[in-house]
């Protein structure tokens, strides 16, 4: 999925002319990224984790194509802290009015990487470089993405109404393409957050989301934050003294006077 006036043959000259299929891997990394929300704060930008990255590109010129890239293509973050995190990249700005097209690699190398990692993905080896917990989210949300389908050309039709400024990078096709084609995402940042295939979906077009076959009434429950803090403080104070947790008040206890407001 890439910007449609994008072609990495413009930026990668002499040796890295033959890589012009890890230059669009890595675009396409960072467009659908972007897509889903996952940049930090208004700047947009996204992290790229290294290890992950070689994975699918070229190990002797991953640098060089990343270095080519920039800043005409894809931007880097300023602000960074070495060795603290993964450096965040961004599109240029000059692809903000473009619609994405779809781009089927030809180099084999990079289409038996794919391959090798759509495979581990599916058996639950997704950001393997995040801990456990949060790895355990991530292939737990993916797992039930399989049960989210759409209404493909209900969306398409919703998209072409919306204005302009609701759909920079045409992010909105970006999305429900990837959804349609069982392409799910999951990734997590570095602040806790875990972004998804729907989590930067517009609310007009969610109405084309199906469940099990059925339309979506809501995605997610208004301030349930706050409820599902209080339930985890509460089974953790009674899980760390001993305590059951009631069920019931006993027959002795005392009624709870009214609420105060």
């Amino acid at each position: 999925m890439l910007p449609s006036s994008f072609d990495a043959s413009d930026y990668l000259k002499g040796p890295l002319a033959k890589r012009t299929d890890d230059a669009n891997y890595i675009v396409s990394t960072i467009y659908r990224r972007q897509a889903m929300g996952a940049g930090h704060g208004d700047d947009d930008f996204v992290r790229l984790h290294a290890a992950t990255l070689n994975k699918i590109v070229a190990k002797d010129d991953a640098k060089k194509v990343l270095e080519a890239l920039i800043p005409e293509a894809i931007e880097r973050e300023p602000d960074y802290v070495k060795n603290c995190y993964s450096r965040g990249y961004r599109l240029n700005r000059k692809f903000i009015g473009d619609k994405c097209t779809r781009i089927k690699p030809s180099n084999p190398r990079i289409i038996r990487a794919l391959e090798r990692e759509s495979k581990r993905r599916k058996q639950g080896g997704q950001n393997d470089h995040i801990n456990e917990t949060v790895l355990a989210l991530c292939n737990q949300l993916e797992s039930q993405f399989h049960r989210i389908g759409i209404n493909i050309s209900h969306a398409r039709e919703l998209i072409k109404k919306l204005p302009k400024e609701s759909n920079p990078f045409d992010r909105q096709t970006v999305i429900v393409e990837d959804l349609h084609s069982k392409n799910f995402q999951v990734f997590p940042t570095r602040w806790g957050r875990i972004y998804n295939s729907i989590s930067g979906l517009h609310s007009d077009v969610r109405q084309s989301l199906r469940f099990n076959g059925k339309q979506l009434v809501s995605v997610d429950v208004k301030n349930s934050q706050p409820a599902l803090l209080g339930l985890k403080v509460k089974t953790d104070f009674f899980q760390n003294h001993l305590i059951p947790t009631p069920t019931s008040p006993p027959d002795n206890h005392p009624p709870l006077p009214p609420p105060h407001h």
